[in-house]
């Protein structure tokens, strides 16, 4: 792939990237590995090779995260930091900004519960704004199938999330 094509898509694509990797690892530096590996076997790719540049860049990083949990599944390490913030509260209550700090470890901890696969496409379709036809291309699976996972991974953040609350 030409150099300044390769400049373009890191400066893009390279911290979207980087927070899918780490949604789906749970672990900075593996996250960072993933990235800086895919791209280097872009930059390897013979010219015309790759037509959809991104696309093949989710797709590597997806297979590069998933390689890393069939390998380290034991020693991964739980770190929840960068959830999609939660709904703003509003700034009238006094107590609104802990509320805010408590909602948001709360929904994290309930995050953490779902499946790595509830959890990528959770973050696709939220926090990197795919489409189902996106999200499926880049997890191999029908675009049914990711309506399906989000309904179900949707429905029981929101039970785990009430149940927690209550407490």
């Amino acid at each position: 792939m030409q150099r300044d094509k390769l400049t373009l898509l890191l400066a893009e694509l390279e911290a979207p990237l980087l927070r899918y990797a780490w949604r789906f690892l749970q672990n900075e530096a593996s996250a960072k590995d993933a990235v800086q590996e895919a791209f280097i076997q872009l930059s390897i790719q013979r010219p015309g090779k790759v037509i959809h540049a991104k696309a093949w860049l989710y797709r590597t990083v997806h297979n590069k995260c998933v390689n890393m949990l069939r390998k380290n599944f034991r020693r991964r390490e739980t770190v929840l930091n960068s959830f999609p913030a939660a709904t703003a509260l509003p700034a009238s209550a006094p107590d609104a900004g802990l509320k805010h700090d408590e909602t948001q470890l709360l929904l994290r901890r309930c995050f953490a519960q779902l499946t790595p696969r509830e959890r990528e496409v959770i973050a696709l379709k939220i926090e990197h704004n795919k489409s189902y036809r996106e999200i499926s291309d880049v997890m191999h699976i029908s675009v049914s199938n990711v309506g399906f996972i989000l309904h179900k991974a949707m429905k029981q953040l929101k039970r785990k999330f009430n149940e927690e609350y209550a407490k």
